[in-house]
């Protein structure tokens, strides 16, 4: 009885480990404090126009493969939120650190995307065209 449990248990340790699914968008924000007494700010979110997958490398976390696929395109991806934020308000200092919102199920990343670039009273959204997609 205990030897195919054994055989069973071994055989699960000898399985390849799988890739995961990774679904990312980048996002930034700047805020202007317009009356502080009055706790009146404007708030301008900068985000990519769409979330986009990635593949990741077997037994690779989703956040260290975007982190890592990001890095060779980090600069090119500075300059064009730097571009986008110069034409908001409230972005009066440039950019100097971009990180992706990360995630491994489509839904939530979807849920957060939408989230984020929804428009209220004191936000205004600028989606940043021309951002890479990672491979």
């Amino acid at each position: 009885m205990i030897r195919p449990l054994l055989i069973a248990w071994l055989a699960c340790l000898s399985l390849p480990a799988f890739s995961d699914d990774c679904y990312y968008y980048w996002v930034a924000q700047c805020i202007d404090v317009t009356d502080a007494s009055q706790r009146e700010f404007q708030q301008t979110v900068l985000i990519s126009p769409a979330v986009n997958y990635l593949n990741s490398a077997e037994g690779q976390q989703c956040s260290e493969a975007v982190a890592q696929k990001q890095a060779p395109v980090n600069a090119e991806l500075l300059q064009t939120f730097n571009q986008a934020a110069s034409r908001g308000k409230a972005c009066t200092q440039p950019i100097t650190e971009l990180q992706a919102k990360v995630y491994n199920q489509p839904g939530k990343a979807s849920w957060h995307y939408q989230h984020s670039k929804k428009e209220r009273p004191h936000k205004t959204v600028i989606m940043v065209s021309g951002t890479p997609v990672l491979k």
